[in-house]
């Protein structure tokens, strides 16, 4: 293998990824969100710091999700514009999951986009996204605080190319 990321992952196939040992640091129990703009706001009138990276989760019952996914894509790897042109849209009513994503503080523009990122997966992981829009019906999230950012970049040419062994 090529590339190997922090703790002997793999790189292949990933140009890019945020990703964490989760750890909760703060629970929030009840929140109700009629969509994605509410939670959001939400969210940022409870994030303990706007300066800091923040890992999200929340598992529940969600009355609606919609969200978008990628198809497979196949060498040579298109530019991301061009493999999104082809996504599919996905909406899912009273679906139990859980949808995870990233707080990414105004300073990590350019590094990452700034503010909230969500992706979800449904409990019997088999269907999922990136959101688009939610509802919550009382559920908790979970926050983990991450106070450092490391970006491990890989050789060039490999992001998008692949190994060759």
């Amino acid at each position: 293998m090529l590339c190997k990321g922090p703790y002997g992952v793999s790189c292949h196939g990933f140009p890019f990824a945020a990703v964490t040992f989760f750890s909760p640091d703060l629970a929030i129990p009840g929140v109700e969100a009629s969509n994605l703009t509410e939670l959001t706001t939400f969210l940022d009138r409870h994030l303990p710091s706007r300066d800091m990276f923040y890992a999200i989760r929340i598992d529940g019952a969600f009355p609606y999700v919609k969200a978008r996914s990628v198809p497979a894509q196949a060498k040579p790897y298109p530019p991301l514009a061009d493999a999104i042109s082809h996504e599919a849209i996905f909406e899912f009513r009273n679906v139990t999951g859980t949808v995870v994503g990233f707080y990414s503080p105004p300073a990590a523009a350019g590094m990452n986009v700034a503010g909230y990122h969500f992706h979800f997966l449904t409990s019997d992981r088999t269907r999922g996204g990136h959101v688009l829009d939610m509802a919550t019906a009382g559920d908790t999230v979970e926050l983990d605080s991450t106070p450092r950012f490391t970006a491990v970049l890989v050789p060039e040419g490999l992001a998008s190319t692949g190994p060759e062994h």
